[in-house]
């Protein structure tokens, strides 16, 4: 070999050498803490790609599961979903860490009833949900949809509500013609009182297999989230989903970004990947929600559009109430849950 072809050589050795390491250095790796089913498994696989990175996605059932693992985890969680209400705790305690929105080009596009820019900003709406009923309307006839169902005794041991203090009391709440936020003791020992009474009726409070027990026609009548029940109807149009006339609750899942993440950078990419147009109006399908972006509305086809569960009508949505956070008055709630479920 001549000395330029040892040269050469050498040369191609060391520039080598030098791109190494961005080969075999590990992706980085953005951790999700969401509700289940969130997203559309093609679109993290895309990002992915995107941002040559790997998402890992862990998941709860609950604001409270949700809030007590994030207090004692291990786990730097760089985006979590917390409901409207959580938020309010969580950036109380220092527990999630402003937004820049100068990273997040998609803002934009927010609907303004459910969104208002603040500064600093500490959550940005990701999934907009509403309770309700759902039954088996093959099996049972409700002319009149009601929370009193759940007083009918012909249906003992065929019907769940929810695992949830907040909604299972506001169910009781609005029933007696209260609001799902009320700091009176008296208001919120009725509700508990009535819910106790409901009790003898469920087969359980349940937030999770009541859809697989709904189609299988084990549970007739569930308290349930619109975002599940839709996933039940699309396999099994026995299956029946309203808003009872007290008024139903709503719900909207924010992205937030934990005070200790990792991956702050990535975080906000992935929020603003998650509200491109394109994205959500893909992941509206699979999941069965409703992405609060002005341009989606108009890119959804005939069908949801007038999906009166997707978008319910004006008059159901005037009886409409978000759970907010009550601060020391949720140990009333508390107090009355724990009375329920002990009772």
């Amino acid at each position: 070999m001549t000395f330029i072809s040892r040269c050469f050589s050498l040369l191609l050795f060391v520039l080598a050498l030098i791109g190494a390491p961005s080969c075999s250095s590990p992706k980085p790796t953005l951790y999700l803490f969401a509700w289940s089913d969130f997203f559309k498994p093609d679109l993290v696989a895309e990002f992915e790609n995107k941002f040559n990175c790997h998402v890992v996605i862990d998941t709860y059932d609950s604001n409270e599961s949700m809030y007590a693992k994030l207090k004692l985890s291990s786990i730097n969680y760089d985006i979590i979903f917390p409901s409207n209400y959580y938020v309010e705790i969580l950036q109380k305690q220092k527990m999630i860490q402003p937004i820049d929105p100068q990273k997040i080009s998609n803002i934009k596009n927010y609907d303004p009833k459910y969104f208002k820019q603040t500064s600093p900003l500490s959550a940005l709406p990701f999934i907009v949900s509403f309770s309700g009923l759902a039954y088996r309307k093959d099996k049972v006839t409700i002319e009149d949809p009601s929370w009193g169902v759940f007083g009918r005794s012909d249906l003992k041991g065929r019907m769940t509500m929810l695992n949830d203090s907040r909604e299972a009391l506001g169910a009781a709440l609005r029933y007696l013609g209260y609001s799902i936020n009320t700091r009176s003791p008296v208001e919120v020992s009725k509700a508990g009182n009535l819910l106790l009474s409901w009790r003898k009726n469920l087969a359980k409070f349940e937030s999770e297999q009541y859809k697989n027990g709904l189609a299988s026609s084990e549970f007739l009548v569930v308290q349930g989230y619109s975002i599940d029940i839709m996933h039940v109807i699309n396999e099994n149009p026995d299956v029946s989903f309203v808003y009872p006339k007290e008024g139903a609750i709503m719900s909207i899942d924010y992205m937030a970004i934990p005070t200790n993440a990792h991956n702050v950078e990535l975080a906000h990419e992935f929020i603003n990947f998650m509200l491109e147009t394109p994205i959500a109006v893909q992941n509206i399908s699979f999941t069965n929600s409703l992405i609060p972006l002005l341009p989606v509305y108009e890119m959804l086809d005939e069908k949801k559009r007038n999906d009166p569960i997707l978008f319910p009508s004006q008059e159901a949505l005037e009886k409409m109430e978000l759970i907010e956070d009550l601060q020391e008055d949720i140990q009333l709630y508390y107090k009355a849950w724990d009375k329920v479920k002990s009772g």
